[in-house]
């Protein structure tokens, strides 16, 4: 099952009214697909790159299939200074709880996204 990507950004789609926005989300043409790799290394995994300081919608398969684990990795590549990644996804299952840890495997809190982006904290900095 192949992993779903739409750039998101406020820049796109702050000016969409719902029927524009709902139209956008609906066109297939705008998402792109990311293919899910068995027996490779890592293993059973989807892959891809993301360009930092963008806001993606994300979700799997066909129908926006809910998953239980995403993790990412930061390449050996990045600094301190880059800017801050945001991934928007479905909701189409209930969850107890949704958990984003930091590379200690220390739990962020919810709700805990500042308004401001110059309050972003990224990476390996976030304790």
């Amino acid at each position: 099952m192949g992993m779903k990507v739409l750039p998101w950004d406020d820049s796109i789609t702050d000016a969409m009214t719902k029927d524009e926005l709902d139209a956008y989300v609906a066109d297939k043409k705008n998402w792109d697909t990311w293919g899910f790799k068995q027996k490779q290394n890592p293993g059973y995994s989807t892959t891809g790159s993301w360009i930092v300081g963008y806001k993606y919608r994300v979700h799997w398969g066909q129908t926006g299939l809910d998953f239980e684990k995403m993790d990412v990795e930061m390449s050996e590549e990045w600094k301190p200074t880059d800017g801050s990644l945001y991934f928007v996804h479905n909701f189409t299952d209930v969850r107890a709880a949704i958990e984003v840890k930091d590379d200690k495997k220390v739990l962020i809190p919810n709700n805990t996204i500042p308004a401001n982006k110059d309050d972003y904290v990224c990476g390996q900095n976030l304790v």
